[in-house]
């Protein structure tokens, strides 16, 4: 369902860059043609949700908008020569423009609907790494590097309730790091089976869990940025904001208004931008891995007059993804300011 949402999003986005100031037609969508994606492509998505029925029907008509927007004041009103999709199935590399559109070959769009996860990566890669390199090797169960003990406890109270309702887990390991991937696979299934949710033993192991992980993050992190030079801590803001090396364009949705904002890349960041404070904020009692954090971004000397003050509030969740104890989990990136209050992000 999601993924039919975000692709509704996108192609609609290149659809209102056709349609312009027709794009309230949807009649028009009838005759159309997106010079760089087939019809096949895009009609299965489009003309379903087209009719007033269709759950994504809002999100289609705001999409067609923000693509006419962005037609008039980027294009200028022309029609584009070529429009290509990155599609649900092409990867996107740590170092990509968050690009869903090129446009002319050299116009990027991000098509982004009612998103506050910015930036989606291994704990260590942000917390040990600062952001600095892929760290495609770096990817350990966070939870046994900097809580074992609590995670340990976990995965036991998760066993032990389990066997106590019945279930044999013969020839699990004594640590959740040995789990193979079947025995991961059998433990999701079971708990799955829990109706109401995790009971209340495991609740309060994985409460002290949370905690710890919390905790154990925080201070890695601040360790981390004690030596860490202002460059490297504004690239890494950047890429928790979602700025990368080129200017982008970014459409969308958030709170029942439109998104329509240029985002400027690094290195006019850093050009006009000087960190003054990047505060860690320990939330142990969060009830999930958490940590809390702020940046405070002033204009340098003769900076344009665009790049105001900006104070910016986030969000670090460790999880997983596929529930608890399948994996190793993720550092998920979200934002608490609004988007039209990020450093470098322009009104289009």
């Amino acid at each position: 369902m999601a993924a039919e949402r975000t692709s509704v999003t996108e192609l609609a986005t290149a659809a209102g860059m056709i349609l312009g100031q027709h794009h309230h037609d949807l009649a028009l969508l009838e005759a159309l043609e997106i010079p760089g994606i087939d019809d096949s492509v895009w009609r299965p998505f489009l003309e379903p949700a087209a009719e007033s029925w269709h759950q994504f029907h809002p999100i289609l008509r705001t999409a067609l908008a923000n693509g006419a927007a962005f037609r008039e004041a980027v294009l200028k009103g022309r029609d584009p020569d070529r429009i290509e999709w990155r599609g649900a199935k092409q990867t996107m590399w740590v170092s990509d423009t968050p690009a869903d559109l090129t446009v002319n070959e050299t116009i990027h769009v991000s098509a982004k609907y009612d998103s506050k996860c910015f930036l989606n990566r291994a704990p260590a890669a942000l917390f040990h790494d600062l952001l600095a390199g892929t760290t495609k090797k770096k990817r350990p169960d966070w939870c046994g590097v900097v809580a074992s003990n609590a995670y340990g406890v976990f995965y036991r109270v998760v066993l032990d309730t389990l066997r106590e309702q019945g279930a044999p887990l013969i020839g699990f390991p004594a640590t959740p790091t040995e789990l193979t991937k079947a025995q991961r696979l059998e433990v999701k299934y079971l708990m799955k089976l829990w109706q109401t949710g995790m009971l209340q033993a495991v609740a309060s192991a994985y409460r002290e869990l949370a905690s710890a992980v919390s905790i154990a993050s925080a201070t890695a992190w601040r360790e981390a940025l004690t030596s860490a030079t202002e460059t490297v801590k504004i690239s890494m803001i950047a890429q928790m904001l979602r700025v990368s090396g080129t200017t982008y364009w970014l459409l969308g949705h958030a709170g029942g208004q439109p998104v329509q904002h240029q985002v400027v890349g690094t290195h006019k960041l850093r050009e006009v931008y000087r960190l003054k404070t990047f505060a860690v904020i320990d939330r142990p009692h969060a009830g999930q891995p958490r940590v809390d954090w702020e940046a405070t971004l002033l204009p340098k000397k003769d900076a344009p007059a665009w790049a105001t003050p900006r104070v910016v509030n986030g969000i670090c969740e460790v999880r997983w993804s596929h529930q608890k104890l399948q994996g190793n989990p993720e550092c998920k990136v979200q934002l608490k300011t609004p988007v039209a209050d990020l450093p470098g992000y322009l009104p289009l």
